[in-house]
């Protein structure tokens, strides 16, 4: 079962966000900011990060910057959440190059399908890259 970091600062988004990926079948852990989040990093493994752009104290693109230079989140699938459209979240550049986003409001079964379909190319890019090492050990 796929454990999942949620990161908004709005609960009730967070408790719709929780029970749609509990139904999915995931474990879920929650954060209200950036810093929370990074205190769970430290304390916990997690196999997907979806975190909301906007919020107080740590943004999320500034969590995904902090994140990317950790070693345990090197290679950890972030998914953004944002009100913001397409063009406001792009004028980040490279910090969001890759990471799939969903524009709030979002439908249930758009969360499910993004968080299914970025789980099985991390494990799809997993498996490769397992497979060129273990070639280049043989």
């Amino acid at each position: 079962m796929p454990t999942i970091l949620t990161l908004d600062d709005d609960i009730l988004f967070c408790e719709f966000i929780h029970d749609v990926l509990v139904q999915d079948g995931h474990s879920v852990v929650t954060a209200y900011n950036g810093e929370e989040g990074l205190g769970r990093l430290t304390r916990q493994t997690f196999d997907l990060v979806l975190t909301d752009i906007d919020m107080p104290i740590m943004d999320g693109l500034e969590f995904l910057r902090r994140v990317r230079s950790m070693p345990c989140g090197l290679e950890l699938p972030f998914i953004l959440l944002t009100g913001r459209r397409r063009e406001q979240v792009m004028a980040a550049g490279n910090a969001i190059e890759g990471v799939p986003f969903l524009q709030k409001p979002v439908a249930p079964e758009t969360i499910s399908k993004t968080v299914y379909e970025t789980l099985d190319d991390f494990a799809r890019a997993r498996e490769g890259l397992d497979g060129h090492r273990r070639g280049i050990l043989q």
